[in-house]
């Protein structure tokens, strides 16, 4: 299966992306720096807000997976616009699967921009940017 995959060199995306390749897969993966590695998969240098390029690259996939996201203010309104593109270009029966980590939120209060962090300690340690171990291999 071809799968265009976002974040691949981020927390979530870096462990989806040797999964992927381990079950043989083909990946092309979005990059906004040409200096990430991504061994393994298709770079293409870009952005998640380069509509135009998202679309086609959903058009020449059979699966979409986006772990990418500005993680600031502007998240709603660049992954709404990003999933507008992606569902533009996506041909029938093509898989699209969105994740992120709003569970640093922890539970209760509707959740917006501005919710402070409350992660639970399972995820405490993925909750304060820069901190954020990158896994040394896959662990699916």
């Amino acid at each position: 299966m071809n799968i265009f995959l976002t974040g691949a060199t981020g927390y979530l995306g870096s462990a989806v992306l040797p999964a992927l390749l381990a079950a043989g897969h083909s990946v092309t993966a979005l990059v906004r720096d040409p200096s990430r590695r991504v061994e393994g998969a298709a770079p293409v240098v870009g952005s998640i807000d380069d509509h135009d390029l998202v679309r086609r690259l959903a058009a020449e996939a059979d699966a979409v997976i986006a772990t990418a996201s500005p993680g600031d203010a502007t998240s709603a309104t660049v992954e709404t616009a990003f999933a507008d593109a992606v569902l533009d270009g996506l041909r029938p029966g093509s898989i699209f699967v969105r994740t992120g980590g709003v569970w640093v939120h922890g539970s209760g209060a509707e959740l917006t921009e501005e919710t402070p962090r409350n992660a639970p300690a399972l995820v405490a340690r993925r909750s304060t940017p820069g901190s954020w171990p990158r896994p040394a291999s896959a662990r699916c």
